[in-house]
């Protein structure tokens, strides 16, 4: 059998410099996810570090249609403001692109997203347009495989108006790993004890609604798509995107908690399979608001995080 050649991003960006790719329109995801099924690259980072790899859309703008989509998907309210976590999906094709060129030397195909850290700098109008920039360099070994940190900004006018640090694991294959990575994906964080009286916000997901958010993100990473495809990565069945729990909780908070320069972290304890019913909570706490997202019959955490209100420039 040939080996399939593994295209390159040069139809859809120019190279600046040595690992730095400038667009002029958003790339395509297809050839994104068709580069990661010919890949022969590892799963893991096999010596050394990553490189510094950049990619840049200098002009990046916010569809009417596609945010409502988005919105209607997550449940989040209208709002003049854009949700904090949209600005992800609207670089999601960009970040592919970087993910998946050749100079990025793992296969991101498996890739678990253990946390998120999102500042707000400004809050931005629905029809924000900017310079999205994503970057890449080095990893870090983990008792459960390679982290690797994916960092993404968009800059408004002459403001970095928002940024985001996404981690991803690339686990390494073992004996029980799943058990070994729900222990430590409970202890990872800081602790956000839960009052009896938050308030709870309870809901179903199932996979029709995890593949309208793969449309609408960009997202098609198998194990949230088919029980049959999740398998195939090691999971039993199915699971939710972790970037819609995000938004869905998000959208839970106070509205005027998201409207002013602040700071969204979370981590990802446990994944949602499908289908199940799920609480939102969330309560007060001294630097801003605490949430978390919970198995309606069993009270399982899938994430935790907190959105706090010094958000640095």
């Amino acid at each position: 059998m040939s080996r399939s050649k593994v295209p390159d991003l040069s139809p859809y960006a120019s190279m600046t410099e040595p690992h730095s790719f400038r667009f002029e329109s958003m790339p395509r995801l297809f050839p994104s996810y068709w580069r990661i099924l010919v890949s022969r690259k590892s799963r893991s980072l096999e010596s050394g570090q990553v490189p510094r790899l950049e990619a840049v859309l200098p002009n990046a703008r916010v569809s009417k249609s596609h945010l409502a989509r988005y919105r209607d998907v997550c449940g989040i309210p209208s709002s003049d403001i854009l949700p904090i976590a949209y600005l992800h999906v609207l670089a999601m094709p960009l970040q592919m692109a970087l993910l998946t060129s050749k100079a990025f030397p793992v296969n991101i195909i498996g890739f678990v997203h253990t946390r998120s850290r999102l500042v707000q700098n400004i809050p931005l109008p629905n029809d924000a347009r900017g310079e999205l920039r994503t970057w890449i360099q080095g990893h870090e070994d983990s008792p459960l495989g390679q982290e690797f940190t994916l960092h993404t900004q968009f800059r408004f006018g002459d403001e970095i108006a928002w940024t985001e640090e996404c981690v991803y694991l690339a686990r390494r294959r073992m004996k029980r790993d799943r058990s070994k990575l729900r222990e430590l994906r409970e202890k990872a964080g800081p602790e956000f004890p839960q009052p009896g009286n938050a308030y709870a916000n309870r809901f179903h997901i199932d996979v029709v609604l995890a593949r309208r958010y793969a449309w609408i993100a960009g997202d098609f990473n198998p194990i949230h798509l088919t029980d049959a495809t999740a398998r195939w990565l090691g999971f039993d069945r199915a699971i939710m995107h972790g970037m819609w729990s995000l938004a869905r909780c998000a959208g839970a908070l106070s509205p005027a908690a998201l409207h002013r320069r602040c700071v969204l972290e979370v981590y990802f304890k446990a994944p949602a399979r499908l289908p199940t019913d799920l609480v939102v909570y969330k309560w007060d706490i001294e630097s801003g608001e605490a949430f978390a997202l919970r198995n309606s019959d069993n009270q399982r955490l899938h994430l935790a995080g907190a959105l706090s209100f010094d958000a640095p420039r």
